[in-house]
C-alpha cells in the first residue's frame, strides 16, 4: 500500500509542475505579446 502512494504522490507532483509550466508558458506568451502591442 505504501508503495502505490509513493507512485501516487509522484504523480501528483509531476502534474501539478505540469500545471506550473503550462501556467509559466502562458503568462510569457501574454507578456510577450503585450510587448509587441506596446511597440
Amino acid at each position: 500500500m505504501i508503495e502505490g502512494k509513493e507512485v501516487w504522490n509522484k504523480l501528483r507532483i509531476r502534474y501539478e509542475i505540469d500545471n506550473i509550466f503550462g501556467e509559466i508558458d502562458r503568462t510569457s506568451e501574454n507578456l510577450q505579446r503585450n510587448i509587441e502591442e506596446n511597440r
